[in-house]
């Protein structure tokens, strides 16, 4: 199995617009405070909250300009604010070189994002985690008939190639109690049931318990298919990107 280590992550180089996934693996973890030359490094991660324009492509996030997030790891517990234009750092109590991040809108007009993290030596600088509307899910729901259950969990995530770019013509399997897969459709924010992915490679699955859900990709030649797990969270939505090999 291909345990998921590629979170849709931003490098902050030429504004929220460019997305370039991280692929290398990262370092080991040092298992403690990290020291660089006698100064002493704290573990954390920073960035940015960018907000999707278009649920089905990952390039259409922007910076979230006037918004406060409050961002969190699961496995250590440590919370912080964001500026009022989403930018972040959070510390963590140790290093770690998996994190389950979530990115919670207090006003609740974004989606709560969970997304899985890679540290280098417990640190991870200069990315963007996205965040979609609710106003957008909602309408997601609306127009598809996906049901809004709190107590449950939906992804969007994005199939791309070693350099980042969406691959189209991938599925993954229906799941029992589950709405979808849905894929991006040709109008902006616009999701078709069955078929495959398309230009923006998005893939989306609804109404799924909360826990850890693995799922099979399919993707035409030359890739091979895969499996990969993806945390899932109540009243929450995990996006990520997916590295096809």
């Amino acid at each position: 199995m291909h345990r998921i280590y590629l979170a849709l992550v931003v490098l902050l180089l030429a504004g929220c617009d460019t997305l370039f996934p991280e692929f290398s693996q990262p370092a080991p973890d040092l298992g403690g405070t990290i020291v660089d030359g006698g100064a002493t490094i704290v573990p954390h991660i920073s960035g940015q909250i960018c907000a999707l324009s278009d649920a089905r492509d990952y390039r259409s996030c922007l910076a979230a300009a006037g918004k406060t997030f409050r961002v969190t790891i699961e496995e250590t517990r440590d919370v912080a604010m964001t500026d009022a234009n989403g930018v972040f750092t959070i510390n963590t109590s140790r290093p770690l070189t998996v994190a389950t991040f979530a990115a919670v809108d207090p006003a609740n007009n974004f989606v709560t994002t969970i997304t899985t993290l890679h540290l280098a030596n417990g640190i991870l600088d200069l990315i963007a985690i996205p965040v979609l509307p609710t106003s957008a899910q909602t309408e997601m729901s609306n127009v598809n008939g996906i049901p809004i259950d709190p107590t449950r969990g939906a992804f969007l995530v994005y199939t791309v190639d070693a350099t980042g770019l969406p691959v189209a013509g991938v599925t993954t399997a229906q799941l029992t109690l589950a709405a979808g897969p849905y894929y991006d459709g040709p109008a902006t924010g616009e999701l078709t049931l069955g078929g495959g992915t398309r230009t923006h490679g998005l893939i989306a699955l609804f109404d799924l318990p909360a826990g850890a859900l693995t799922i099979t990709l399919t993707p035409p030649a030359p890739f091979q298919a895969d499996n990969y797990e993806l945390p899932i969270r109540s009243n929450a939505l995990t996006i990520t990107a997916l590295p096809l090999h």
